[in-house]
Formats: structure tokens, sequence, C-alpha cells
């Protein structure tokens, strides 16, 4: 026995018996935790080998599970490289991935989500959007806002991609004569309304302010809205002081007399041959008061496209609020032969934009003015922003 010298108590000699953990026995619980583990784990490691082989290295795929997209991907197996550079660089719009894997060359861009849901406004299901969008370019697609709904877009599709040789936009297919859905054209009285062969004017819609233009710079008795005749008389002076000489040759019409005109034409020609040439009552824009047909001075009018006064006009009429509305080789997209003459007041900077786009008249309202058949379809403020064009305003 001996005695604790702090405490001064005795102690007993004896040490107890230390207990031996069997660390054998710990093998199997491990392996118990282990296992949990792993099979714990396994639906992780299965979806991040699904991602990898997807395409999408490890930088990707762990921000694809912190912007929680994992089975919008997995589920729809979606990978590009125009996606996966999206996700990283967070520009991501997730209600427009589709374009993101339908794009066989580029990123999409504020406009193709307008596009997008321009078409979708149109009628086309989802699955079209992506067979559009995949086979062609932007300007190809627009004139889709103007004919009527294609429910077998493969066959425009192929249309398109046929004519490319030509290097025109020169469909086989006779769409502008699908028009058959047609409705009364928004605001009647907007500088920017559109009449063509889908939007018509009431029988007896006529302007407030028809103002008649000086027989200096018109035939006798041609009237145009006021704006548009004060902007026509100062873009001829501003020609007259380049040296370049015409003046306007028709402009407004009312319904009535479209009717007679129209009348006449059918004794000699069929209504397909007047349609494209003129467009029926109701259907065309001189009723507007805001569309004009321009005539050289000392030049030969036969073709007007070969004399200086259309070249000037060309050039110069943008700034004064007027564009060509019956360009060559877009008549699969108007419906309409090509007419240089045929000028219409839109307003200067309306008439700037679609000069800059090279769009017609038809798709350029269309794709950025025309109000929303469904608003919710209507992209969000954050996109519209950034698409330069859209409802511009005068």
């Amino acid at each position: 026995m001996t005695v604790n010298k702090k405490t001064g108590k005795k102690k007993n000699g004896r040490r107890k018996p230390r207990r031996r953990v069997r660390w054998w026995l710990l093998v199997p619980v491990a392996m118990v935790i282990a296992a949990i583990v792993y099979l714990a784990t396994m639906p992780y490691r299965n979806d991040n080998e699904k991602l990898a082989n997807l395409g999408y290295d490890k930088e990707t795929i762990a921000l694809i599970r912190e912007k929680e997209l994992l089975h919008l991907i997995l589920d729809n197996g979606y990978y590009s490289d125009q996606l996966a550079q999206a996700i990283k660089d967070g520009t991501l719009r997730t209600d427009y991935i589709d374009l993101y894997t339908c794009l066989p060359k580029r990123s999409p861009e504020a406009l193709d989500f307008l596009i997008c849901r321009r078409l979708a406004d149109e009628g086309y299901e989802n699955d079209q959007i992506v067979n559009l969008f995949h086979s062609l370019e932007q300007k190809e697609l627009i004139p889709l806002l103007v004919y009527d709904y294609q429910w077998d877009e493969i066959s425009y599709i192929n249309d398109v991609i046929d004519c490319r040789k030509s290097g025109h936009f020169d469909l086989s297919s006779d769409y502008r004569q699908m028009c058959k859905v047609t409705s009364k054209a928004d605001e009647p009285d907007s500088l920017q309304v559109l009449v063509n062969r889908r939007n018509y004017l009431e029988a007896g819609y006529v302007p407030s302010d028809l103002k008649t233009i000086s027989d200096e710079f018109a035939i006798n008795g041609c009237q145009l809205r006021k704006e548009a005749a004060d902007a026509a008389v100062r873009m001829i002076q501003a020609a007259q002081n380049n040296g370049i000489y015409f003046f306007v040759s028709d402009a407004y019409w009312d319904y009535d007399s479209l009717v007679e005109l129209n009348d006449r034409l059918l004794t000699y020609m069929t209504e397909v041959e007047v349609d494209v040439s003129l467009a029926k009552p109701g259907f065309n824009e001189h009723q507007t008061g805001l569309a004009l047909n321009f005539a050289p001075t000392f030049e030969n009018e036969d073709n007007f496209r070969l004399t200086e006064a259309y070249k000037w006009l060309k050039e110069h009429s943008a700034s004064y609020g007027f564009v060509e509305r019956f360009p060559q080789y877009k008549e699969a997209i108007t419906g309409r032969e090509t007419e240089p003459a045929h000028f219409r007041y839109v307003g200067k900077n309306t008439a700037m934009a679609v000069k800059e786009s090279g769009l017609t008249y038809d798709e350029f309202y269309n794709l950025y003015l025309k109000d929303w058949d469904n608003p919710e379809l209507e992209p969000s403020q954050s996109i519209l922003s950034d698409i330069e064009w859209y409802q511009i305003t005068d």
C-alpha cells in the first residue's frame, strides 16, 4: 500500500485491468457506414456521370447543381457548347433554353428571343420553333410572321433552303396566296398602321386630316394626310435642290373608288392578278392616306427603278419618313409585285429603322410594332431593352 503525497490518503497499489477494444469488431460497422454513404450518394454520382456524358465539365456540373438546373437538363438531354458557356457566364435564360441547343453555330441573342415569342404568338408549337431555328437564319424566320400559320414547317424549311441557290427569297410555294385569315387593321389612324393581305381597313374609313398637295409637286387633286403631304413636299424640294426632279403621281383613294377600279380591272384580269398588282378594296393602303406613287419629271418612267429619281429616293426617302413599300425580290413576302414608285409614309424614326433593318415594312411591323395576341408571350423588359427597334414611336 502506498500513500498519496498530496492528499495523504492511502491507495491500493493494484491497477484495474484495462478493457481492450477488439478493433476487428469495428470493421463490419465501418463497412455498413461506408455502404450507406455509397448508396446515399449514388444518385448524385450517377447524375454527375450523366451530365459528364452529355459533355459538361466539372465546373459546369457544379454550376448546374447550384442553379438548380439538374432535372431540366437531364430530363431533356440538353447540351450544346453555347448552353454550357451560358451556364458558366451566368447569361442563361431558362425560358428559352431550347434555343441554346438548336442554334448550330452561335448563341441566341435578344432578337432570337423576340422572334421565338412572335412565332409562338402566331400559333407555332415549341417543336416547330426548334425545327425552324435549327435550320434557318433570322431573316428567313421573320417572313413567317407575315404569312398565315404554316402547319408543315418542314416544307417551309425545305423551300427556303432551295431558294438560297438563287440568292433571293424566291419561294416556290405561293405563300402570298395563303392569306386566308384576315383581321381589321389595328389603330387605322396611326402613322404606322399596316394594311396588307391580312390587315384591312373598313369600307367607311376616311382619314380626317387629308390635305391636297400643291400642283407644283403633284398631279392635280392628289391628297395625303397632312403630315405625309408636308413631308412629301419637303422631300421633293430637297431633291430639286440637288438637281433631281419628280412629283406625286398617285396618292389617296377612297374605298368606293378602289371598288370601281377593281371592277374595271377584273374585266380583263383574273382576281389573283388584280390582287397581286393592286390589292383589293380594303386591303389597299392607298386608303390610309399615307401611300403615294412618284413619277420622274424629265426621265423615262417606263422603268422607274432605272431613274435618277428612284436612286435618290432609295437613298434619302427614309430621312423624310418614307419607305419603299414593295421592294424588288421581296414579292414572296409582301404578296405584291415589285413597285419601285410606290412609297409609304410611316414617320422618320420608323422609316430609318426599317431601312437599317433591311426588312420589308410587313416584316418590320409584325416583328417590332404589332400588339401581342397573347400578352403573356411578350418577352421580359430586360430582353426588349436590348432590341433597338422594338415598339419604336414617332
